[in-house]
């Protein structure tokens, strides 16, 4: 799941370098709509645990996951499975000026 972890970062890198408008050296994804898919979500994570933020205007969807939580058993690993998912609404949210960033340098 690691190597699945670090290939979704280098993506979202890429991506964010591409469809971004980034200012001199500044180390930010940053889109101007919700993720609808979860590889377009936004990754944050220590290591243990980790999620991935959907960015939503009026209901945030975080899918989160532990390192512990895998299929298999002692002798056989198997898949890094998600823990849970997260719903926050936010009824008197509005869309206007909507930005969803990931603040590379700072980990915020």
């Amino acid at each position: 799941m690691k190597k699945l972890f670090v290939l979704l970062t280098v993506l979202l890198l890429i991506f964010g370098q591409l469809s971004g408008r980034p200012s001199k050296g500044d180390l930010r994804l940053w889109y101007a709509n919700p993720a609808e898919k979860w590889l377009e979500a936004l990754p944050i994570g220590n290591g243990n645990l980790g999620g991935m933020i959907f960015g939503g205007t009026y209901q945030e969807h975080i899918q989160f996951n532990e390192q512990s939580l895998i299929t298999g058993t002692t002798q056989t690993v198997g898949s890094y499975q998600p823990f849970g998912d997260l719903y926050i609404d936010f009824p008197s949210a509005g869309k206007e000026n909507y930005r969803r960033e990931l603040n590379l340098k700072e980990a915020i």
